[in-house]
C-alpha cells in the first residue's frame, strides 16, 4: 500500500509545480479578426500604461493545426488570463484550443481566468446559442469522426462562461465583420439548396420534394419565408447557398418576373463556376427553349425588367446570362409526368450522387470498410423482420462513425429515417422528451408537442408500428433511454432497424437486442495508415520517421481517438521533438491523450478495465483518479 500512495505522489507531483514562476501578469485570448484592432488594442495599450505585464499574440506566432510551443508557454507563465469573447470566437477551432488549455492551466494551476463579453451575452456562451450554436453546427459537420474534440470545446465554454468577469453591453465600437465566403476546400453544411418562385410552387410541388429529401435524410435548405426579402439576397441566404453540395432551381412559368429569384440564381450560378457546387433544373410546367431563348412568360418579364432598368441594363443582361446557362444543364423536365413519380426519380438520382461524393468522403476513414461490412452483416437489410443491433466499444473506438456511415449508406432503402446523437449528453442535459419530439420529427417530418415521457411512449408505438424506418441511438448509457425511445420490436414496421451505441455491453443484454457488434481497435497497419495521415498528411511516414511511428503506435494500442490526437500533436514536429514526446509518453500520457483514454477507462466495467487493451495507460489514470 505505501509502495501505491509513494507512486501516486510522485505521478502527482509530476503534474504540479509547488510555485509557478510567472513571466507575465496577463495573458490576451482574442479573436483577432473581431476585437484586434479595436477593443484588444486598446485593453492592451491601456494594460501596459498601468505597468501591467501582458502577452498578446502579435500575429507572427504561426498558426498552424497546434498551438505553438511559444504561445503555450506564454499561457503557462501567465498570472491571469483574459479571455475576450467575442460574436465569432466559437467559428474558430484555433480559439477554442487555446481556451481548453487556459482552462486545464487554470485547474492546475493557480491561474486567474477572467472572461470579457464583448457585444455577445453570457448565456450565449453557457448554452451555446446564436452564433455559437452557429459555430458548433458546422464544427460537428467537419468533426464528426472526432465528436470529443467538440465536446471538450463545449465543456471549456461553458466553464469561462460562469467565471466572474465583464460584460460590454451596446459597444460603442462594433466587432469588424469578417465573414469570408472563399475556401479552397468546401465546407458543405447542406446537401441540397432549393431555389424556386414561392408563389408559384411553395405549396405544391416544392413542399412535395421537401418532405421527400428530408424522409431520406437528404440534409435540404429552404428558404422558410421568414428569411426577409428584400432588394438584395440575404448574408444568411448567399451563405447556405455556399454551403451546398448541390443547388436545385426549380423553374416555373412566373420565376423570370421576380428579380430577387433572378439574383439567387445568379449567385447560384457563380457559385458553380468558383466552388464544387452542382446545379440541377427542374423545369416545372414551362418548356427548357422558353427559359434559354427567354421566350413565352419569360419574354414578358423581362420586358418588364428592362423598362424598370433601362439605366442599368447590365443587370438585366447577367439575369439573361444566368437562364441561358441554367437552361443548358441536365435536369428533369415535368411536361406531362406524374408530380409524384418525378420526385421519386429526383430524390432517387440525387442519393445515388450523394452515395457516390459520400463513399469518396469516406475513403479517409482508415480501417472502415471491414466494420461497416460486419455491422452490414448484422443489419441482414434484405430480411422483412424488426432487427435492433447493439454496437459496443470503448469510448474513442470509434462506435458513432461507424453508425453514421452506415446509416448514410443504407437510409434510402427506409420510409422514415432518423440519427439521434449524443442521447448520453441531451438526456442529462433536458431529458428524454425533446429525444422523443426529435426522432418523431425527423420520421415523419411533423412536430409535436410532447407533454410527458409516457406520452412520447405512446406517440412512437401508435404513429410508427406500421412504418418502415431506420433509427440509431448514438452514445445510451441507461437503461431507461432505450426503454423510452426504442421499447420493444413490435413499436416499429416490419423491415425496420434499430442501431444502437454504447460503451455498456450490459445494456444490450437487458432488452432483447437481436445481435451485438464489438468495435475492434485499429490493426497495427491500420493505426500506422491514420497516424500518417494526421500526422504528415500522408498514407505512409517518411523513412526517418518510420520506426518511430511504429513505437507511436504501439501506445495507442488501436484506439482511433488516441492515434489521432497523437498524430495531430506530433504534426510538423522534428525528430528529437517526437523522441522527446514518446520518452514523456513512457512515463505520462500527454494531456489530451489522457484525457480520451480516460473517457474510455470510465465506461469500463472494473474486469474489463483489468483486460483492457489500454492497460498501460489505464493504471496510470487510475493512479490519477483515485
Amino acid at each position: 500500500m505505501s509502495s501505491i500512495s509513494s507512486q501516486k505522489a510522485s505521478l502527482l507531483s509530476s503534474f504540479s509545480s509547488s510555485t509557478p514562476q510567472w513571466k507575465y501578469d496577463v495573458f490576451l485570448s482574442f479573436r483577432g479578426e473581431d476585437t484586434r484592432t479595436n477593443f484588444t488594442d486598446h485593453l492592451y495599450v491601456a494594460l501596459k500604461q498601468k505597468g501591467i505585464v501582458t502577452f498578446r499574440d502579435e500575429e507572427n506566432l504561426e498558426r498552424g493545426k497546434s498551438i505553438s510551443p511559444e504561445l503555450l508557454k506564454a499561457i503557462k507563465e501567465s498570472r491571469f488570463a483574459i479571455v475576450i469573447l467575442s460574436r465569432n470566437f466559437a467559428s474558430s477551432t484555433w480559439y477554442l484550443d487555446e481556451l481548453t488549455k487556459i482552462i486545464g492551466y487554470m485547474k492546475e494551476m493557480t491561474k486567474t481566468v477572467l472572461p470579457i463579453f464583448y457585444d455577445v451575452d453570457p448565456s450565449n456562451v453557457r448554452k451555446q446559442t446564436g452564433t455559437f450554436a452557429q459555430a458548433f453546427f458546422e464544427h460537428e459537420e467537419r468533426l464528426k469522426d472526432d465528436i470529443e474534440k467538440v465536446h471538450t470545446w463545449r465543456a471549456a465554454l461553458r466553464e469561462v462562461a460562469n467565471l466572474k468577469g465583464w460584460h460590454l453591453l451596446d459597444s460603442s465600437q462594433k466587432a469588424s465583420s469578417s465573414s469570408s465566403f472563399s475556401s479552397s476546400t468546401p465546407q458543405w453544411k447542406y446537401d441540397v439548396f432549393l431555389s424556386f418562385r414561392g408563389e408559384d410552387t411553395r405549396t405544391s410541388f416544392t413542399d412535395h420534394l421537401y418532405i421527400a429529401l428530408k424522409q431520406k435524410g437528404i440534409v435540404t435548405f429552404r428558404d422558410e419565408e421568414n428569411l426577409e426579402r428584400g432588394k438584395p439576397i440575404s448574408p444568411e441566404l448567399l451563405k447556405a447557398i455556399k454551403e451546398s453540395r448541390f443547388a436545385i432551381v426549380i423553374l416555373s412559368r412566373n420565376y423570370a418576373s421576380s428579380t430577387w429569384c433572378l439574383d439567387e440564381l445568379t449567385k447560384i450560378i457563380g457559385c458553380m463556376k468558383e466552388m464544387t457546387t452542382i446545379v440541377l433544373p427542374i423545369f416545372y410546367d414551362v418548356d427548357p427553349s422558353n427559359v434559354r431563348k427567354q421566350t413565352g412568360t419569360f419574354a414578358q418579364a423581362f420586358f418588364e425588367h428592362e423598362k424598370r432598368f433601362k439605366d442599368d441594363m447590365e443587370k438585366v443582361q447577367t439575369w439573361r446570362a444566368a437562364l441561358k446557362e441554367v437552361a443548358n444543364l441536365k435536369g428533369w423536365h415535368l411536361q406531362d409526368r406524374s408530380e409524384a413519380q418525378l420526385i421519386q426519380n429526383i430524390v432517387g438520382e440525387l442519393w445515388h450522387k450523394l452515395s457516390y461524393v459520400f463513399s469518396k468522403d469516406t475513403e479517409n476513414l482508415v480501417g472502415i470498410e471491414s466494420r461497416v461490412k460486419k455491422l452490414e452483416s448484422c443489419l441482414a437489410i434484405g430480411s422483412n423482420d424488426v432487427r435492433i443491433i447493439g454496437v459496443w466499444g470503448m469510448g474513442g473506438i470509434g462506435k458513432t462513425t461507424l453508425a453514421r456511415v452506415v446509416f448514410r449508406m443504407v437510409s434510402n432503402k427506409f420510409e422514415g429515417c432518423c440519427f439521434l446523437p449524443n442521447v448520453r449528453e441531451v438526456c442529462e442535459k433536458d431529458g428524454l422528451i425533446p429525444l422523443q419530439q426529435q426522432l418523431m420529427r425527423k420520421i415523419l417530418n411533423e412536430s409535436m408537442n410532447i407533454q410527458d415521457v409516457d406520452e412520447g411512449v405512446f406517440v412512437i408505438k401508435n404513429r410508427l408500428h406500421h412504418k418502415r424506418i431506420l433509427l440509431v441511438l448514438d452514445d445510451v448509457n441507461q437503461l431507461d433511454q432505450l426503454k423510452k425511445l426504442v421499447g420493444k420490436h413490435n413499436w416499429f414496421g416490419l423491415g425496420s432497424r434499430v442501431i444502437i451505441t454504447t460503451r455498456d455491453k450490459h445494456l444490450l443484454r437487458i432488452p432483447k437486442v437481436d445481435k451485438i457488434c464489438e468495435v475492434e481497435g485499429l490493426s497495427d497497419d491500420e493505426a500506422l495508415h491514420l497516424l500518417s495521415l494526421k500526422a504528415f498528411n500522408k498514407d505512409h511516414p517518411p523513412k526517418d520517421y518510420l520506426e518511430l511511428s511504429k513505437d507511436a503506435v504501439q501506445y495507442t494500442k488501436g484506439l482511433p481517438l488516441a492515434i489521432e490526437i497523437l498524430g495531430s500533436f506530433l504534426f510538423s514536429r522534428s525528430i528529437n521533438q517526437w523522441k522527446s514526446t514518446l520518452i514523456r509518453i513512457k512515463e505520462f500520457p500527454e494531456r489530451a491523450i489522457f484525457q480520451a483514454l480516460k473517457i474510455s477507462y470510465d465506461g469500463l466495467h472494473e474486469t474489463e478495465k483489468k483486460y483492457s487493451c489500454i492497460l498501460h495507460f489505464s493504471l496510470i489514470v487510475r493512479k490519477k483518479i483515485v
